[in-house]
């Protein structure tokens, strides 16, 4: 089994902090010990599935469940599932509006964990492989960050 590289909570803070002064809304965390539990989630996960895309997905929807910060956690979910996927060899190839449908049906609950990380295998390339477009992305996740996240949860 290769070795995975998981978020630590650091890494975590760091991503909603880029996340709030990008996109705006209000710094700060809300609950810690549900975003800790949301990453801990995200590691049971990977030792029990051994599987990326279930991994990544449950970073996405635990951590929008956890609401663990005052602002901007769906926005950070979602960049916490592209960042993993990046560390672990991985980026999709989803143009703006599917992720951004994909991740407000987790934000609303229609869509699970499962059903996230299906998805994610489907659009799923390793890094190196060229994008099938030249558009802009995240220069973090390789992934292109949904600009309606700016206005939404």
């Amino acid at each position: 089994m290769p070795e995975v590289r998981l978020l630590s909570l650091p890494a975590l803070l760091t991503i909603h902090h880029e996340q709030i002064a990008v996109f705006g809304g209000q710094h700060g965390v809300r609950n810690q010990s549900a975003l800790e539990a949301a990453l801990n989630a995200a590691g049971d996960c990977w030792l029990v599935s051994s599987d990326l895309y279930q991994t990544a997905a449950e970073y996405c929807v635990a951590l929008v469940r956890a609401d663990g910060f005052h602002d901007g956690n769906v926005r950070t979910a979602a960049d916490c599932a592209l960042t993993y996927l990046r560390l672990n060899g991985q980026t999709l190839s989803l143009i703006n509006a599917q992720l951004y449908t994909l991740i407000m049906e987790v934000a609303l609950g229609d869509l699970d964990r499962s059903g996230l990380a299906e998805h994610l295998r489907h659009h799923a390339r390793p890094i190196d492989t060229p994008p099938a477009d030249s558009g802009k992305r995240d220069s973090r996740s390789g992934n292109r960050l949904p600009a309606q996240c700016a206005n939404g949860p």
